[in-house]
């Protein structure tokens, strides 16, 4: 039994050895303001922000190898030629790093990106998977089909839609010169932002419902008929908290929409 055992251990840490981590990392050529272009499908992956300024990518994910009969050529997949050794084709080129998918395998990724990067995504395909982003101080962009995306400790502004996900984003502070845009048609929206945050809101759900612990001082048409009485808003909710600000505007058609003091 023993012997049993340790054969299974030998084993393990030999398939441990075999999918060893990889790691690919590029610099980018201007330290001014950096941006980060994602057009990738089937596959997951994590972005951090840290110091520094380059791209560094890691997978556990293992490649295999191309067909016999593909001896001496090349793929072809995405129009993209993989130059990391991990199933990218990442190009560089004024402050601005496109990464594209370069292979049909499905795969998982790690992104660490200096933390004051601009991030654009633009999912290829219907897999759906959850994007996590966190710790980025940059404007994000988002163009999702069937992927939900978790943002935490993120100052925004943030654009985004998907057709079948769900937004979680954690706002440590807000940026006030440009609007943050969310969309979604089957999923909920879920914001976290500072108490004294100062905005102008604009909340939109047609077959679910919107809920905030914030005082929102909601904008009333006066047609001269009201006598004083309140306007019921129902699905949409347009108003300020704390005397308004920068503008936010939040849309789920079948989903709910959660915005919460943090």
């Amino acid at each position: 039994m023993k012997q049993i055992l340790l054969m299974i251990g030998i084993f393990v840490a030999s398939m441990q050895g075999t999918f060893a981590q990889k790691t690919f990392s590029k610099a980018f050529s201007s330290s001014a303001k950096q941006k980060i272009i994602l057009k990738v499908g089937k596959c997951d992956f994590e972005i951090a922000g840290s110091t520094g300024n380059e791209l560094k990518v890691t997978t556990d994910k293992e490649l295999p190898p191309p067909p016999e009969r593909a001896k001496g050529l090349k793929p072809m997949y995405n129009n993209a030629t993989d130059n990391t050794g991990i199933g990218l084709d990442i190009q560089e080129a004024g402050g601005v790093m496109t990464i594209r998918k370069a292979t049909s395998q499905k795969m998982a990724y790690k992104l660490t990106v200096p933390a004051g990067a601009d991030i654009t995504i633009k999912e290829d395909g219907w897999d759906g998977k959850i994007i996590k982003i966190k710790d980025i101080s940059g404007e994000i962009e988002v163009e999702l089909t069937n992927s939900s995306i978790e943002l935490e400790n993120v100052t925004g502004p943030v654009v985004g839609n998907t057709l079948n996900g769900n937004f979680d984003i954690k706002f440590t502070k807000m940026n006030t010169q440009k609007p943050t845009d969310i969309s979604t048609i089957n999923g909920h929206i879920d914001i976290s932002m500072p108490v004294d945050t100062k905005a102008n809101l604009d909340i939109t759900t047609m077959n679910g419902e919107s809920f905030t612990d914030f005082d929102i001082k909601e904008e009333q048409e006066d047609n001269g008929r009201s006598n004083g009485l309140k306007e019921l808003s129902g699905g949409d909710v347009t108003g300020t908290i704390n005397g308004g600000g920068v503008a936010i505007s939040l849309n789920s058609i079948n989903g709910n929409i959660y915005l919460r003091k943090k």
